[in-house]
């Protein structure tokens, strides 16, 4: 007796734009020797590596998905996006918004 395989038709679900999903923005990332970390006071300055005006990294539930720079909005701080991938999609360059 032969079976035939039946075909998975392609998923067709779609998230709910509502969904909450976690945004971070990283300044950077540094490996430090846990007895350096054990070392750490208050008042410790660690040097990251980076200029200070290098991009930022945008990330969503910790995997990249762009670069951008910090600005303020108002007193408060803010974040402008100036490029962005979202997996499954092309890249996307400067808003013009």
């Amino acid at each position: 007796m032969s079976e035939t395989a039946t075909p998975i038709p392609p998923a067709t679900a779609q998230p709910s734009p509502q969904l909450q999903v976690p945004f971070s923005v990283v300044l950077a990332e540094k490996a430090l020797p846990l007895g350096r970390l054990l070392e750490l006071r208050v008042g410790a300055v660690l040097d990251l590596g980076q200029r200070h005006d290098a991009p930022l990294t945008a990330a969503v539930n910790g995997s990249p998905i762009g670069k951008g720079r910090a600005v303020d909005i108002g007193e408060r701080l803010g974040f402008r996006l100036d490029s962005i991938r979202i997996p499954g999609s092309s890249p996307r360059g400067p808003s013009t918004s």
